[in-house]
């Protein structure tokens, strides 16, 4: 059942919605379950901040009040892939998750510094996605620690572009382009370019050219008004280097990325697949920097256990469609052969989100694995199936990040 709250709440948050358009819900805080649903046609207001506020992303809105430094812990289970962010009485995100154990869940946990009215966003990954779910809120007090189970098991937070995601997104120097991505900019892009995650050939993206040499670094930094993707192509359309969400999902660089031909390379500007909207951009193109060049890989021996830590001066070897090839990725390569046939398994433990990845002897990714099920720790085991050396590459969910961990090889 929905509830109507009356309209002349003091809220920044709600100032220019038309007449008759609130229809939140109030919270209970009682630990009980409360069971909803996302239907066709529930598109109440939320800020213009949340890239969900427009009518293809269904929510239910709920609302309930705080004081100041009180911790509450909201848990959602849903039969589609749920996102919940929590807003402030003056449309301030204060939290946000998706995907806390499971695809299907979310959780937030948090001390609230602003007492008062908050809103709580209810929602879905994809648009237009409907389905039930079931929320449970809890009061844990004022003052009190956030839960053992929650510090110990979130997986990822929603990136919105008021929620900083690690590195700082500092502006960068260099020549300033200002665009516009409209519904009708269509420039021809390789066809190989098709399989590619980070953009959707179906719809519009801006094409900027860019001479450079082998043996440079390049940084390009993208600021818009819609959730961008940001692409490097080679003078022979091989892609070397994309992003999507660096500082924010607003906000995407490409940082160092080592170039190995001469020639006229583009950048890409286009929309994140999942949004597909366009708008106004800006574009900073970096001057091409010397490389640094590569770290030299450690050799690692079946049943060995090392100790490392990822630093900014450690930029391995990384070649793979992935948006972790530029240097502002930091990475530790490891090698040691392996046989055709042979079944390994890496386990490790790090202090920081990771990603992990097995090279064959032809440098082709045959192996990933993350900390996605449980921060700090992960697995990853494959059956190789080529002779010869093998390769390790340790690197981070987040540009810039650093941190310890220690891997051990077994077969």
């Amino acid at each position: 059942m929905r509830h109507r709250i009356p309209t002349p709440v003091a809220l920044l948050l709600i100032a220019s919605l038309p007449a008759g358009a609130l229809a939140f819900t109030p919270l209970p805080f009682n630990g009980e379950p409360i069971t909803g649903s996302l239907v066709s046609g529930e598109t109440e207001w939320i800020p213009p901040a949340d890239p969900r506020c427009d009518a293809r992303f269904l929510r239910d809105i709920y609302t309930f009040e705080v004081a100041s430094g009180e911790t509450i812990d909201i848990s959602l289970e849903a039969e589609f892939d749920a996102v919940m962010m929590l807003y402030t009485e003056q449309g301030h995100l204060a939290a946000a998750n998706n995907d806390f154990t499971g695809q299907f869940n979310a959780r937030i946990a948090v001390t609230l510094q602003e007492p008062g009215r908050h809103f709580l966003n209810v929602s879905s990954y994809f648009p237009g996605t409907t389905g039930t779910y079931r929320l449970i809120a809890r009061r844990l007090g004022v003052g009190a620690p956030l839960p053992e189970d929650f510090l110990g098991a979130t997986r990822v937070q929603v990136f919105l572009p008021d929620l900083p995601m690690g590195p700082s997104g500092d502006p960068i120097e260099g020549r300033v382009v200002e665009g516009e991505l409209e519904e009708s900019d269509f420039p021809p892009l390789p066809e190989d370019l098709a399989g590619v995650e980070e953009i959707d050939l179906d719809l519009p993206r801006d094409v900027h050219p860019l001479e450079a040499v082998a043996g440079t670094v390049i940084t390009v930094d993208l600021r818009a008004r819609f959730d961008g993707n940001l692409l490097l192509l080679s003078p022979g359309g091989r892609l070397i280097a994309s992003n999507g969400d660096y500082s924010r999902m607003s906000h995407s660089r490409i940082a160092a990325a080592p170039l190995t031909e001469t020639g006229t390379h583009q950048i890409v500007v286009a929309p994140c697949p999942l949004d597909g909207a366009g708008g106004s951009y800006t574009l900073t193109i970096a001057e091409p920097q010397s490389s640094p060049g590569f770290s030299p890989d450690t050799s690692l021996m079946m049943g060995e256990t090392v100790s490392g830590e990822l630093t900014s001066e450690d930029r391995a070897e990384f070649w793979a469609r992935s948006e972790r090839v530029p240097f502002g990725y930091h990475r530790d390569g490891f090698v040691f052969d392996g046989e055709a046939g042979q079944e390994i398994r890496v386990d490790m433990t790090e202090d920081f989100r990771m990603h992990l990845y097995l090279l064959n002897p032809d440098g082709e990714e045959i192996g990933f694995t993350d900390d996605w099920q449980l921060f700090g720790t992960a697995q990853l085991t494959a059956t190789l199936t080529q002779t010869g050396p093998h390769r390790l590459v340790v690197t981070t969910l987040s540009p810039e990040s650093t941190g310890h961990y220690t891997l051990t090889l077994r077969d």
